[in-house]
């Protein structure tokens, strides 16, 4: 006898629902999670289809194709023990299919009118589902997949208000930046001003002052203490010459 394997990947119904997603992707279908057979409480009784796919273009075919996920042993036996559960959602639908992970189901559990999807990395229909009769949806379940799709949607005109706000607050944080950084170069401006005794704005042309920096940035600074040294030299030479000229003179005229 069969037996499913003990091996398998641990899986969450979200995992699955994600596979779907891409098995049923927009704009070809719709697909809706967790979706009530109607709102309020006039049903006999409640029941969700895991997934709702609605075919939305008409060279396919317009129809709704209900979807059970089941991700363990023992939750896809006790919804197998209760075939009527499916049936309530399931008499809209024009077929009928069981997601699982790949080696989940045994041949043949089955139910006849149901398809198989398989997921792994991919999903897999390894049981076609079979074409059904289904009955056209009522208002309660109109309802119900028109508040689903409010609940799983975002308005437009939300979106664009979001966007627009977005833009306005990083538009605000450039506009503070650039003034942050306009009054730290004010600052500076500031202080170089002050220990230059230079009013860039008034008194130099910036074009002038540009080219002083760069002279003396690119001179090296054992040519500027050379430079000075020099000057100091040269100074004193001619002090000591003119001193010495005044000895002579005083030598001279004395008796």
């Amino acid at each position: 006898m069969a037996t499913a394997s003990k091996k398998l990947k641990k899986w969450s119904a979200g995992d699955i629902y994600a596979l779907l997603e891409r098995a049923f992707p927009a704009p070809a279908y719709a697909l809706l999670n967790q979706v009530r057979n109607g709102t309020g409480y006039d049903r006999r009784v409640t029941r969700y289809a895991d997934a709702l796919a609605i075919s939305c273009w008409p060279s396919r075919g317009l129809y709704l194709a209900g979807i059970e996920i089941k991700v363990s042993r023992g939750d896809w036996l006790k919804e197998l023990a209760l075939p009527d559960k499916s049936a309530e959602i399931q008499q809209y639908c024009k077929y009928w299919y069981l997601a699982v992970p790949t080696g989940l189901v045994l041949p043949g559990e089955v139910p006849e009118t149901w398809g198989l999807i398989e997921c792994g990395k991919t999903c897999r229909t390894t049981k076609a589902a079979p074409k059904l009769q289904p009955v056209a949806p009522d208002m309660p379940l109109v309802a119900s997949i028109m508040r689903n799709v409010a609940d799983s949607t975002v308005p437009r005109r939300q979106v664009t208000s979001q966007i627009s706000k977005a833009i306005d607050e990083l538009n605000e944080r450039h506009r503070s930046d650039r003034h942050h950084r306009f009054e730290e170069l004010k600052q500076s401006v500031s202080t170089f001003e002050k220990a230059s005794g230079i009013q860039i704005a008034d008194e130099w042309n910036l074009g002038d002052v540009g080219e002083a920096v760069k002279l003396l940035t690119e001179l090296p600074e054992s040519r500027c203490i050379t430079r000075e040294l020099e000057v100091i030299r040269d100074r004193h030479k001619v002090l000591a010459e003119r001193l010495s000229a005044m000895l002579e003179e005083n030598r001279g005229e004395e008796p």
